[in-house]
């Protein structure tokens, strides 16, 4: 019965995104974007495939590893260049990294070919930090509590000027983004990776 149930969930349509302008057929193998059919690799779709499979729900690596190469011995690196695909094409913070775990899928997903209505507006969180500008403020970054204290330290105390340098895929840009938007001095995002 899960078999089934599984092939069910894989042939169901699925839309994400702003207006729900992504759509995944995973029985089709393919994603379409404002209706076009993607330039995607199969491994990215793969990928894609398998997190949109349980949305905001942490897939590990090696979980990934064995979805996407099946049977073969792949390092961490292929993993990373499919999921920057995969940013490049729906935004980066479709994507989450967990640091030292694995990825999620970060957006609301919807089963069906209609594009899902707007969420109603919601008021602002009581939890929100105080000079708060936008939603990314309240992103929930998963195990960097430390590294955005230090963070904030940093960009207090050095004149608002920090670079933030590591392998890809850890979090950087996620990380600078909710710090740049609780930062309430002036300043300026510069991403160096394009």
């Amino acid at each position: 019965m899960a078999g089934a149930e599984r092939g069910e969930e894989s042939a169901r349509t699925l839309r994400f995104g702003p207006g729900g302008r992504f759509e995944l057929r995973p029985a089709e193998f393919r994603l379409l974007v404002d209706g076009q059919p993607a330039t995607l690799g199969g491994r990215a779709l793969d990928l894609l495939i398998a997190l949109a499979a349980r949305p905001c729900e942490l897939h590990t690596k090696s979980e990934l590893l064995d979805i996407v190469w099946p049977g073969l011995v792949v390092e961490e690196n292929n993993l990373r260049v499919q999921v920057n695909a995969l940013r490049r094409l729906l935004g980066e913070d479709t994507i989450a990294t967990v640091p030292g775990r694995g990825y999620r899928l970060s957006v609301a997903v919807h089963a069906g070919t209609q594009a899902p209505t707007a969420a109603p507006a919601q008021p602002p969180s009581p939890a929100a930090p105080q000079g708060a500008r936008d939603p990314v403020a309240t992103q929930r970054l998963f195990g960097r509590d430390a590294d955005l204290a230090r963070l904030e330290d940093l960009l207090g105390r050095g004149g608002g000027c920090v670079t933030l340098a590591g392998m890809p895929g850890v979090g950087k840009s996620s990380l600078a983004r909710v710090a740049r938007a609780r930062w309430t001095a002036r300043g300026a995002w510069v991403d160096l990776a394009r």
